[in-house]
């Protein structure tokens, strides 16, 4: 096993709301797992202001983003018999300077919404185990290929 050269150092759930869908309306009791039109919020900001209080945290600084990822069903439809709005935003360092084809903020990124994308499985799932409608996991997503500025 090797470490992995994208780091998550810090994560914070900024909300969550998760309401059950009533299923005696069918309209809203539609499954999405065939078309999986969740509306997804992905940002990336430098964060070099994490390594204040850290005085040989070098070239750290600029290697160092703040990636938030929010995910919610629209409006009209539920996802197995929920509507769910979740934000997560995580503090993501490259311990590398450089990746052959990629560049730092691109990796960072495209990691860094994989690794918030785990939390966000799992704190759905948590909070929806005690639901009356049962436990709901999200699917695995895959982001990579996500580039932090737009081609």
């Amino acid at each position: 096993m090797k470490l992995s050269p994208i780091q998550l150092l810090q994560s914070s759930v900024q909300q969550i709301t998760v309401f059950s869908v009533d299923t005696e309306k069918p309209e809203l009791s539609q499954p999405m797992l065939s078309t999986l039109d969740f509306q997804v919020l992905k940002e990336i900001q430098l964060n070099k202001q994490f390594w204040d209080d850290e005085p040989n945290a070098g070239t750290m600084k600029d290697r160092t983003y703040r990636v938030t990822l929010g995910i919610r069903t629209p409006e009209d439809k539920s996802f197995h018999q929920y509507r769910f709005e979740i934000v997560l935003t995580g503090v993501v360092v490259s311990m590398q300077e450089a990746f052959p084809q990629h560049s730092v903020e691109d990796m960072v990124f495209e990691y860094g919404l994989t690794l918030l994308f785990g939390i966000a499985r799992e704190q759905l799932a948590t909070t929806t185990a005690r639901m009356s409608n049962g436990s709901c996991l999200l699917p695995t997503m895959n982001f990579m290929g996500e580039a932090a500025k737009p081609l």
